[in-house]
């Protein structure tokens, strides 16, 4: 029993690990950053499948996230791409200051001299990824 119960875990530790080559990633910069003010927290991921890395070496992964749209939360999902030259990456995160609203920062790629631009310029100075392949497909226990 013990030794099934530590096989699974090792195959969940294996299907969650971070061996997929991800995009250059920084922090959401101070004044730059996008925050939108939401209601209520996203839900639980979705799970998803990844589908097989392109052949081209420049393409990474980046996973789905849940996005703030029209006053409700809706998933986008994740997939192989090939970021903006000069640009990170920034995972969505969330910030509940003591006295305000809940924040969230959605996902986002910026430049790599953010500091140095004003915060308008530098929200849109990346151009959008070049997708490299199909999007990641929801999980589906048992392939249904």
């Amino acid at each position: 029993m013990r030794a099934a119960l530590c096989l699974t875990a090792a195959a969940a530790a294996l299907a969650c690990s971070t061996s997929l080559s991800g995009p250059p990633t920084g922090k959401h910069p101070g004044n730059a950053a996008l925050v939108k003010s939401v209601e209520y927290p996203p839900p639980p991921a979705v799970a998803e499948v990844v589908p097989e890395r392109p052949s081209d070496e420049a393409c990474v992964w980046v996973d789905g996230s849940w996005d703030w749209i029209s006053g409700r939360w809706e998933w986008q999902s994740g997939g192989w791409v090939k970021p903006p030259k000069g640009c990170y990456f920034r995972q969505p995160s969330m910030s509940w200051p003591q006295a305000g609203a809940l924040q969230y920062f959605p996902a986002h790629w910026y430049p790599d001299n953010v500091d140095e631009l004003p915060p308008e310029k530098a929200q849109t100075a990346c151009a959008a990824p070049v997708s490299c392949g199909r999007p990641a497909q929801k999980y589906v226990p048992g392939g249904r």
